[in-house]
């Protein structure tokens, strides 16, 4: 075992696994294998070596590498607490067929320390809450909004044929199984196939008064279900023409959506309002106290994690600028100089190393809180997390389920996600806050600017 790399908060190993114990530990863990594997025309558990290899030679070597780093880690960590579980990589793979081909294999060990952090005071945090308080304006266009994605019809200003798109105002009559004559009034709109697409084809072009004596299926959603999927002679007379429009926000609106009056709509969409601006606010908060974790506290990070996010940070800004300049270009293609633009100068560099030197303490901040805390994650809360996946993604449960069944990863991420959101409630209610009344579009331009600077 050799000392690549020995700094107060990171240390880096090289462990060498010599020829002879990796022939002799591999083989150990073939044969512990052995009775798993089934091969024609051995019994089991009496499979030779070299055929055992084979078929599990990777999986032998990764199982010895990964005991051999385990048996080594209290002599590379020592007495320092870790601050993410110990990471190797092996340095020249194996690329042979059979256990005599195997030669020494270095395996380079990675630990990351985790930093000494004084106590905070939280009420010496202050932070700003936004409380929603939506305008009469905000709650105007809201509702205008809403009435706009209902269609309703009105009377045409000059009578005309019926084209797509128009409401056919209909009274429609039928015998019924029984001989009684039925009588049923309705409307619907020309191209939503409503009626049967042949029959609707026939309609366009018609006029008010159009009688048409058709014999249709009737569908499963008809008035009448003892009717249901049979083939009905139907009378129908098309008494009016009217244009289809969206609503506007009015009392007929109202009571199109089971409400007795305007007022009582409006307070059930001020409501809305206040309850989405309540989630921006609680992310706004969240991402402000974040940010302030960031410098509530100085002590040293991990040289590598620093460069981590200082790498993210670059791309990003990078990626920001070139985006930039392309929207300003009508060259649909970006040329080299555009490139050379974007890269960042030594200020905006310095820049940015300080901001990754505060994202990495805010979160060692945020872990420090889930272990005292002991945050966990339920599967409730996971499979809560999987609905609003299938929800925005437009995508059936099961199958995000299943996804995220075969994605450990993925998993793990969404888990650190509601540890960290867990942490981060937690750590704003021991601050000091000030309440601040603030509009929904003011809300939302508050977010949008947090989403830029994240």
């Amino acid at each position: 075992m050799r000392v690549l790399k020995n700094e107060r908060l990171e240390k880096e190993v090289l462990l060498t696994l010599s020829k002879s114990d990796l022939e002799r530990d591999v083989l150990t863990e073939l044969l512990s294998q052995s009775h798993q594997v089934k091969k024609h025309g051995f019994r089991s558990g009496k499979i030779p070596p070299s055929l055992l290899f084979q078929e599990r030679g990777q999986q032998a070597i990764d199982a010895v590498v990964h005991k051999a780093v385990s048996n080594a880690a209290d002599e590379i960590i020592g007495d320092k607490p870790l601050g993410a579980p110990l990471g190797y990589q092996i340095e020249n793979p194996f690329t042979g067929s059979s256990l005599n081909d195997l030669v020494d294999l270095d395996v380079k060990v990675h630990a990351v320390f985790a930093p000494e952090m004084g106590e905070i005071v939280w009420k010496d945090v202050h932070l700003d809450r936004c409380v929603p308080v939506p305008t009469e304006q905000e709650v105007d266009a809201s509702m205008a909004e809403r009435a706009g994605r209902v269609m309703t019809s009105v009377a045409l200003d000059e009578k005309r044929p019926a084209a797509i798109g128009d409401t056919l105002v209909y009274t429609m009559t039928y015998t019924h199984k029984d001989g009684t004559v039925k009588e049923m009034e309705g409307s619907f709109r020309l191209g939503s196939n409503t009626l049967p697409e042949e029959f609707e084809k026939t309609l366009e072009g018609i006029t008010e008064g159009y009688i048409v004596s058709e014999g249709i299926k009737v569908p499963g959603d008809f008035p009448d279900k003892s009717l249901a999927g049979k083939k009905v002679n139907f009378k129908i007379n098309f008494r009016e023409i009217r244009q289809t429009v969206p609503h506007q926000a009015n009392e007929e609106f109202a009571k199109s959506q089971g409400f007795d009056t305007l007022a009582a709509l409006r307070e059930v969409v001020r409501k809305s309002l206040v309850d989405s601006g309540d989630v921006l606010s609680g992310m706004i908060l969240r991402d402000s106290l974040k940010k302030k974790l960031g410098t509530v506290q100085a002590f040293d990070v991990p040289e590598s994690w620093m460069q981590s996010a200082l790498s993210v940070l670059k791309r990003d800004a990078e990626r920001k600028a070139l985006g930039s300049q392309s929207d300003d270009s009508t060259d649909e293609s970006t040329d080299e100089s555009a490139v050379a633009s974007s890269k960042l100068t030594p200020v905006q560099e310095s820049a940015l190393a300080e901001k990754a030197v505060a994202r990495v303490r805010a979160n060692c901040v945020i872990q420090k809180v889930v272990r005292d805390q002991r945050f966990s994650v339920s599967d409730a809360e996971l499979f809560a997390y999987a609905k609003a996946m299938a929800q925005s993604e437009g995508r059936p449960i099961d199958e995000v389920v299943g996804f995220l069944r075969r994605n450990k990863n993925v998993v793990e991420r969404i888990s650190n996600e509601i540890q960290e959101r867990k942490a981060l409630d937690w750590m704003s209610g021991q601050c000091t806050i000030e309440d601040k009344e603030v509009s929904f579009d003011g809300l939302k331009d508050l977010f949008a600017a947090s989403e830029d600077s994240i």
